[in-house]
Protein backbone atom coordinates (compact mmCIF):
# COMPACT_ATOMS: atom_id res chain seq x y z
CA UNK A 1 0.00 0.00 0.00
CA UNK A 2 0.95 3.46 -0.84
CA UNK A 3 -0.18 6.72 -0.21
CA UNK A 4 1.32 10.64 -0.64
CA UNK A 5 1.34 12.25 2.02
CA UNK A 6 1.24 16.33 1.98
CA UNK A 7 4.20 16.87 3.67
CA UNK A 8 7.89 15.37 5.37
CA UNK A 9 7.21 15.94 8.81
CA UNK A 10 5.73 13.83 11.71
CA UNK A 11 1.99 15.71 11.49
CA UNK A 12 1.64 14.20 8.11
CA UNK A 13 2.92 11.48 8.82
CA UNK A 14 0.55 11.08 11.77
CA UNK A 15 -2.55 12.23 9.70
CA UNK A 16 -1.78 9.69 7.40
CA UNK A 17 -1.66 7.04 9.82
CA UNK A 18 -4.84 8.00 11.35
CA UNK A 19 -6.76 7.64 8.03
CA UNK A 20 -5.50 4.32 7.27
CA UNK A 21 -6.63 3.48 11.28
CA UNK A 22 -10.01 5.27 10.10
CA UNK A 23 -10.21 2.85 6.93
CA UNK A 24 -9.30 -0.53 8.15
CA UNK A 25 -10.58 -0.18 11.79
CA UNK A 26 -10.55 -3.03 14.01
CA UNK A 27 -8.59 -4.75 11.16
CA UNK A 28 -5.57 -2.48 10.97
CA UNK A 29 -3.30 -3.95 13.65
CA UNK A 30 -4.15 -7.44 11.30
CA UNK A 31 -3.28 -5.82 8.08
CA UNK A 32 -0.27 -3.90 9.41
CA UNK A 33 1.20 -6.01 11.67
CA UNK A 34 4.68 -4.26 11.48
CA UNK A 35 5.91 -0.82 10.10
CA UNK A 36 9.48 -0.43 9.29
CA UNK A 37 10.52 2.88 8.98
CA UNK A 38 13.87 4.91 8.85
CA UNK A 39 15.44 7.60 11.23
CA UNK A 40 14.20 10.64 9.57
CA UNK A 41 12.43 13.11 11.41
CA UNK A 42 9.15 12.47 9.95
CA UNK A 43 8.71 9.65 11.58
CA UNK A 44 9.37 11.08 15.38
CA UNK A 45 5.72 10.17 16.08
CA UNK A 46 5.41 6.70 14.26
CA UNK A 47 5.54 4.68 17.74
CA UNK A 48 3.11 7.48 19.84
CA UNK A 49 0.71 7.29 16.67
CA UNK A 50 0.15 3.74 17.07
CA UNK A 51 0.04 2.69 20.80
CA UNK A 52 -3.39 2.04 20.67
CA UNK A 53 -2.96 -0.94 17.57
CA UNK A 54 -1.02 -4.40 17.87
CA UNK A 55 1.17 -3.44 15.31
CA UNK A 56 4.96 -3.24 15.76
CA UNK A 57 7.09 -0.22 14.35
CA UNK A 58 11.18 -0.83 13.73
CA UNK A 59 13.57 1.62 13.18
CA UNK A 60 16.22 1.21 10.26
CA UNK A 61 20.19 1.87 10.94
CA UNK A 62 21.07 4.84 8.92
CA UNK A 63 22.40 3.83 5.22
CA UNK A 64 21.01 0.56 5.70
CA UNK A 65 18.81 -0.21 2.84
CA UNK A 66 19.07 -3.94 3.28
CA UNK A 67 16.87 -3.40 6.25
CA UNK A 68 13.28 -2.81 4.43
CA UNK A 69 13.97 -4.35 0.85
CA UNK A 70 10.55 -4.84 0.12
CA UNK A 71 10.16 -0.63 0.52
CA UNK A 72 13.35 -0.72 -1.48
CA UNK A 73 11.50 -2.70 -4.11
CA UNK A 74 8.71 -0.84 -4.00
CA UNK A 75 10.20 2.29 -4.62
CA UNK A 76 12.31 0.62 -7.34
CA UNK A 77 9.05 0.40 -9.33
CA UNK A 78 7.68 3.31 -8.10
CA UNK A 79 10.53 5.04 -9.92
CA UNK A 80 9.55 3.52 -12.88
CA UNK A 81 7.15 5.55 -13.25
CA UNK A 82 8.21 8.47 -11.76
CA UNK A 83 12.24 8.76 -12.83
CA UNK A 84 14.40 9.77 -9.84
CA UNK A 85 15.51 13.43 -10.76
CA UNK A 86 11.94 13.81 -11.03
CA UNK A 87 10.33 15.34 -7.75
CA UNK A 88 7.37 13.03 -6.68
CA UNK A 89 6.18 15.92 -5.69
CA UNK A 90 5.65 17.73 -9.05
CA UNK A 91 3.24 14.97 -9.63
CA UNK A 92 -0.53 15.56 -9.12
CA UNK A 93 -2.51 12.97 -7.25
CA UNK A 94 -4.25 11.81 -9.45
CA UNK A 95 -1.42 10.73 -11.18
CA UNK A 96 -0.13 9.36 -8.01
CA UNK A 97 -3.01 7.37 -7.31
CA UNK A 98 -3.05 6.28 -11.23
CA UNK A 99 0.85 5.03 -10.97
CA UNK A 100 0.07 3.14 -7.74
CA UNK A 101 -3.05 1.22 -9.02
CA UNK A 102 -0.75 -0.02 -12.06
CA UNK A 103 1.53 -0.45 -9.35
CA UNK A 104 -0.49 -2.44 -6.69
CA UNK A 105 -2.22 -4.40 -9.61
CA UNK A 106 0.83 -5.46 -10.79
CA UNK A 107 1.65 -7.21 -7.50
CA UNK A 108 -2.41 -8.35 -7.31
CA UNK A 109 -1.17 -10.44 -10.87
CA UNK A 110 2.33 -11.62 -9.37
CA UNK A 111 0.33 -13.37 -6.42
CA UNK A 112 -1.88 -14.80 -8.01
CA UNK A 113 0.53 -16.51 -11.16
CA UNK A 114 3.60 -16.54 -9.11
CA UNK A 115 2.31 -18.12 -5.90
CA UNK A 116 5.40 -20.65 -5.91
CA UNK A 117 7.84 -18.03 -4.35
CA UNK A 118 6.57 -18.53 -0.58
CA UNK A 119 8.77 -15.91 0.58
CA UNK A 120 7.51 -13.73 -1.93
CA UNK A 121 3.81 -14.33 -1.06
CA UNK A 122 4.34 -14.09 2.17
CA UNK A 123 6.23 -11.22 2.18
CA UNK A 124 3.24 -9.09 0.13
CA UNK A 125 -0.12 -10.43 1.28
CA UNK A 126 0.70 -10.55 4.77
CA UNK A 127 2.72 -7.38 5.08
CA UNK A 128 1.29 -3.70 4.31
CA UNK A 129 3.95 -1.38 4.26
CA UNK A 130 3.68 2.59 4.04
CA UNK A 131 6.01 4.18 1.35
CA UNK A 132 6.86 7.94 1.74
Amino acid sequence: MSQKIDGKDPDSVDYAIKQLIRQFGPLFGHVFRTITADNGSEFAGLTNSLKDQATHVYYTHPYAAWERPTNERHNEMIRRFIPKGRPIENNSRTFIRQTLLTFENHLSFLIRWFPVFPGSFILISEEAQILI
